[in-house]
């Protein structure tokens, strides 16, 4: 059992792994990009990214994805699951945070056109 939070497991090993959680401590870095993980098959999941092969393939419009989970989401795109609309655009987003992400860029497009105007008008 965690002494922090309780937790239990059914092996050390995951406790221990969730104790470094606990301490921010992350031993596993991509020599590629420095992140860090706090799992070594994290780090693996993530080093695939960077190696440019992507074996899973969206059946529908041929895009190819390194991890299966975003494969998933993309999926969801073509069924129709993306409830987040922008009312700048209607782009359409399975996610809020998606969604207020793009927002932004909508926000600076805006802040750029208004000084543009500002000075042309100089």
């Amino acid at each position: 059992m965690c002494p922090i939070c309780g937790k239990t497991y059914t092996q050390l090993g995951h406790l221990s792994i969730h104790q470094l959680m606990h301490a921010g401590i992350k031993n596993h870095h991509c020599t590629e990009c420095g992140m860090s993980f706090y799992r070594k098959a994290d780090l693996d999941r993530h080093e695939k990214t960077h190696s440019g092969i992507k074996p899973h393939t969206c059946e529908i419009c041929s895009k190819s994805f390194s991890q299966k989970n975003n494969l998933v989401m993309h999926l969801k795109m073509h069924i129709g699951d993306r409830a987040h609309v922008c009312l700048v655009c209607n782009k359409r987003f399975m996610t809020r945070s998606k969604l207020m992400l793009h927002s932004k860029r909508h926000e600076k497009d805006k802040k750029l056109k208004n000084l543009v105007g500002i000075v042309e008008s100089d």
